[in-house]
């Protein structure tokens, strides 16, 4: 058995497009990865060169290094230019590094004993040894396997170090904009965290969707790849309703006008006014399903299950297709089946699909966002509707699942249906009410919230009608 004979592992690919496209040595500097930790015969000998580089201080950004393999006669024995040329496409969250080189190191390791037992076994065969002999020889390989896991606290400490300077250079965010000007300019908010599972409460018709919504467009206007889980409708009416948001169009009174433009047409008369107003919103729509679709937005429509949802981040991260995910929302997830799920238990149900996401959000280091619906919706009137951390409906684990639990509330919508409602809140606007953070002050952020066209908060980065 070779290097040659082993199928190449992504991960490989990954840090060697990381070092490529940062190009200034940082990543290599901080690896401790030897060449021959590649299996891959090419890869191999493309870190050889990186390192070569590196120690005579040139630069290992992907023109540089095709230039110099340009005078390379045997080009090939890196996987030529074509090849190396598309490395930096496989980079990955510079966050993500630890996983790629424990994944490395492991099949090294996995490489040496089965070559080391391979071996063994020849020598079984032709009876070159005998049965004590051979397994005494293999101890010492077994214990050489290490478990890569497994960190010293000076290296966890340099990880941190690493972690902050990136931080500092502004290489990394330790909270995402949400291209919400209001929420991200906010002391207490500045945005979303990367880490772990942001939970939004609120009970329903309070505007969860559409906060999703909009933070999903905000995101994609800031250059941000959007996983969009929508469990209540399909992706074809989630892209409507994501376009009608984006062009500040009243959907209801959309349906209005082209009603009545029908029922003109059918009697055989016309309305200038009207018609024209169809089609100034009618640009404006086309305009917004432009943009949407220039964007690296992943829609998913109703009935995934949690495992559903996993598998489609799974196979977009390793695309490089994804860095945040939205749910919309926790307890509509299709309910799971199998081992240790049991049906029919709907608390236990919307435990285990809190925990996955959680999992998920661990396993990727991806922020995700996932909406809830809350228990005590009806109880307005009597008390403060606002919602509390523990109000998840159908369970009493997600907010401890969640690295930040925010509430949503809108006086608007008990002042739509009580027409003695007494004011709690401002009209017009969402409260974003923080019920949990790690880390930071609790604090409540106020949002303006047009009801016709969905839209929260002001204008996004570089869209205009």
């Amino acid at each position: 058995m070779t290097p040659t004979t082993i199928e190449s592992h992504p991960s490989e690919k990954i840090i060697l497009g990381n070092i490529l496209r940062e190009g200034d040595g940082h990543y290599l500097s901080t690896l401790d990865l030897d060449p021959s930790h590649f299996l891959e015969h090419k890869h191999s000998e493309l870190m050889k060169l990186l390192k070569r580089r590196y120690r005579a201080g040139k630069t290992l950004d992907m023109a540089s290094v095709c230039a110099e393999l340009l005078t390379v006669e045997n080009r090939d024995l890196y996987g030529g230019i074509p090849y190396v040329s598309s490395l930096p496409e496989f980079a990955d969250s510079g966050m993500n590094m630890d996983k790629h080189l424990l994944q490395v190191r492991r099949r090294k390791d996995r490489f040496n004993l089965h070559r080391k037992l391979s071996r063994t076994a020849e020598k079984l065969l032709t009876k070159e040894t005998d049965a004590l002999t051979a397994a005494t020889s293999l101890i010492p390989s077994l214990m050489e396997m290490n478990d890569h896991s497994l960190k010293t606290k000076s290296q966890v400490i340099e990880g941190l170090k690493d972690s902050l300077f990136d931080e500092a250079v502004g290489n990394v965010d330790r909270y995402m904009r949400t291209g919400i000007p209001g929420w991200d300019n906010h002391q207490d908010f500045a945005g979303l965290s990367t880490q772990g599972i942001t939970l939004i409460l609120a009970a329903s018709g309070m505007g969860k969707t559409t906060m999703l919504n909009r933070l999903a467009i905000g995101l994609l206007s800031e250059g941000k790849k959007v996983h969009l889980v929508g469990t209540e409708t399909t992706s074809t009416r989630r892209l409507q309703d994501l376009a009608f948001s984006l062009a500040k169009v009243d959907q209801r009174k959309w349906a209005r006008l082209t009603r009545t433009i029908k029922e003109l047409k059918d009697r055989g008369e016309t309305d200038e006014f009207i018609a024209k107003e169809i089609a100034v919103q009618r640009m404006k729509l086309d305009l917004a399903l432009d943009w949407l679709h220039d964007q690296p937005l992943h829609i998913t429509g109703s009935g995934s299950t949690v495992e559903d949802i996993i598998c489609t981040t799974h196979r977009l991260k390793e695309r490089g297709a994804v860095d945040v995910v939205l749910v919309d929302y926790l307890q509509d997830i299709t309910d799971s089946s199998g081992l240790g799920v049991r049906l029919g238990d709907r608390v236990q149900q919307v435990g285990h699909k809190s925990q996955q996401l959680k999992h998920l959000a661990a396993s990727l280091n991806l922020p995700v966002v996932v909406g809830a619906q809350v228990s005590n919706e009806k109880m307005g009137r009597n008390m403060d509707p606002r919602p509390q951390a523990f109000s998840c409906q159908w369970s009493s684990s997600a907010h401890q699942d969640a690295e930040c639990v925010y509430a949503l509330y809108r006086d608007d919508y008990y002042a739509d249906r009580y027409p003695d409602w007494i004011p709690i809140g401002d009209p017009g606007v969402v409260e974003v009410i923080t019920r949990k953070q790690r880390v930071g002050r609790m604090a409540t952020l106020s949002l303006s919230f047009d009801g016709p066209t969905r839209w929260i908060g002001g204008d996004i980065k570089g869209y205009a009608l």
